[in-house]
């Protein structure tokens, strides 16, 4: 599932670049990689995928995963970085609990 995933992700972003699911895509493809230990180029994908979506909605979930990503990088104070600015802009309760959650394992 996870290679056909990463397959459809990647024709998606390099076959229709100016798709307005490209954001969904880096996203995905961001999961596919974290599901796979990769998270050097899941935090690619979670920072390109934030950058392409101004609206928190999805915005927020890739800079919950970049958090998560520096987190497992070993980059604590960076991941502290990227969540504790959001959390006062969060609405999601879901959003608020892992940006918490991610934050005080950072910590």
């Amino acid at each position: 599932m996870t290679v056909r995933a990463k397959m459809a992700f990647s024709h998606l972003i390099e076959q229709y670049p100016q798709s307005t699911w490209i954001p969904q895509a880096r996203f995905g493809l961001g999961l596919v990689y974290v599901s796979q230990q990769a998270m050097e180029p899941a935090l690619d994908q979670f920072r390109m995928a934030e950058t392409l979506t101004p609206q928190l909605g999805l915005s927020a979930d890739a800079r919950i995963m970049e958090g998560f990503c520096l987190m497992r990088l070993g980059h604590f104070q960076l991941a502290v970085d990227a969540l504790q600015p959001m959390m006062a802009d969060l609405k999601s309760a879901e959003h608020i609990a892992q940006a918490a959650f991610y934050l005080a394992e950072a910590y």
